[in-house]
């Protein structure tokens, strides 16, 4: 009994669980809970950023490899160029160079920011604020980079020197603003199918248009003298074109009989003077935003719809249609001093050329020449495939000098080639027509092949760089 009692008291003096010791271990083991699962979240995060990072870090990896690919994929295109065309070769090329690192650029772009969590926010605004801060990054800092270009670069010795090399465009509105006030005047630019097409007022009096570094043309704008029949060229070669109404063939077509086909429009000096004379003139032109800009801003006439469309494929069709129309002048005005397609420069083209002259025909091919060009492969297997073709040809420079233009006359009948005297008329009551319409410094093309003889000591960067 009493060893009952004893422990009936030890019983009865046990602490009863109370109401705070209770929460004070539920709340123990709910932080218990919280860490245990905050641990497995944060694992499964960690995950989830590391598996994207691979991603991102693959897609660096294909898009370096991308970009060092590039030039050897285009220097494999290249001998395929005149095979693809004007228009395929452009888009396989940048299919293949320029496209999957723009592609692999922008998904490496989009996938950085994924899984970034962004608390204290909600959802919808949290997912989309990484890449939101992904694009303003990126935009402050083409702000930057451009602010820093216009406002350093020009006292830069070493980008000032790159810029003979490889020029590059400035962007329209900074050249805009920039030139306001100066002497040059940015007027149009759009990027075409052919290049960068950049339209110039020069406050000199004269506005000249551009494609990429090769100078298309231009004309005086100096409006003291009213009533021009046709603009004033810069360029006194391109009046000079005009005598291929000159040459002598053994029979003389009159202005409103004949008709003519001008390969390569730039600002359209030589067809306006053509349409002057009352010619029907036919203009090739590959490039529709050089018309667009000859027909707005310039004095260019017309009497017949433009053929925009490359001249290799419009020649071979009217070559091949015996029906097809024939040509008493032909002008062939596309060697610039940038960029020239080898197309209309083959045998293949000029003999379809000379299908489309008329016997009693005549052809003006515009070159751009210097000794030290006379020496390089290109111009000289040029200068042979015309004289191939045409056989009875002659060489006219504009000025002496050593380094200049020249325009290559041909004619199919035989016997030497001769020009007759022009009159007012022919001149079109032009300062440039006065001064340059008659050749002079006519010459032989063996006479020009042999040209350099005396100039061996000319470095021949010209034949890589070329001379305009």
């Amino acid at each position: 009994m009493p060893s009952a009692t004893a422990a009936g008291r030890h019983k009865a003096s046990a602490p009863e669980p109370t109401v705070a010791s209770s929460k004070a271990q539920y709340e123990k083991e709910l932080r218990t809970l919280l860490a245990s699962k905050a641990q497995i979240d944060g694992g499964s995060s960690l995950t989830q950023l590391t598996a994207q990072f691979r991603l991102v870090r693959n897609a660096i990896t294909f898009l370096f490899f991308a970009g060092f690919f590039a030039p050897l994929i285009q220097f494999l295109l290249e001998p395929y160029s005149a095979v693809l065309g004007p228009v395929w070769g452009p888009l396989i090329t940048e299919s293949l160079t320029v496209v999957p690192i723009v592609l692999l650029a922008a998904a490496a772009a989009a996938d950085s920011p994924e899984g970034v969590k962004v608390p204290l926010l909600p959802k919808f605004l949290a997912d989309a604020l990484p890449g939101m801060g992904l694009w303003g990054l990126f935009t402050a800092f083409e702000n930057l980079a451009r602010d820093y270009v216009l406002r350093f670069a020009g006292r830069s010795q070493a980008l000032a020197r790159r810029a003979h090399g490889g020029p590059r465009a400035v962007a329209t509105s900074a050249s805009r603003g920039a030139s306001a006030g100066a002497t040059r005047l940015l007027i149009d630019c759009v990027e075409s199918n052919t290049g960068y097409v950049v339209l110039q007022s020069i406050s000199g009096g004269f506005r000249v248009m551009r494609c990429d570094h090769s100078l298309l043309g231009g004309e005086y704008t100096d409006e003291s003298v009213p009533g021009r029949i046709v603009a004033e060229p810069i360029y006194g070669v391109l009046a000079m074109q005009e005598a291929v109404r000159l040459i002598q063939t053994g029979e003389a077509v009159p202005g409103d009989k004949a008709n003519a086909l001008v390969i390569g429009l730039g600002i359209g000096t030589t067809p306006s003077a053509l349409v002057a004379h009352g010619i029907d003139t036919t203009v090739v032109e590959i490039d529709p935003v050089v018309h667009a800009f000859a027909k707005k801003y310039y004095q260019l006439r017309e009497n017949k719809v433009p053929v925009l469309s490359d001249a290799g494929r419009y020649t071979k069709k009217l070559a091949d249609d015996a029906t097809g129309a024939r040509f008493d002048y032909i002008v062939h005005d596309v060697f610039t001093g940038g960029a020239e397609t080898i197309d209309i420069f083959t045998l293949e083209f000029l003999q379809q050329l000379h299908t489309l002259l008329k016997p009693h025909g005549a052809i003006a091919i515009l070159a751009r020449t210097t000794p030290a060009t006379s020496l390089c492969p290109g111009p000289r297997a040029i200068v042979r495939t015309i004289d191939a073709v045409f056989i009875f040809c002659e060489f006219a420079a504009h000025g002496g000098s050593d380094f200049t233009n020249m325009v290559i006359f041909c004619k199919k009948t035989p016997g030497a080639l001769a020009f007759r005297a022009a009159a007012d008329k022919d001149r079109l009551d032009s300062s440039a027509g006065r001064e340059f319409l008659e050749p002079t410094h006519a010459q032989k093309s063996s006479s020009w092949l042999l040209w350099p003889v005396r100039y061996f000591s000319l470095p021949l960067v010209a034949c890589t760089t070329g001379v305009s």
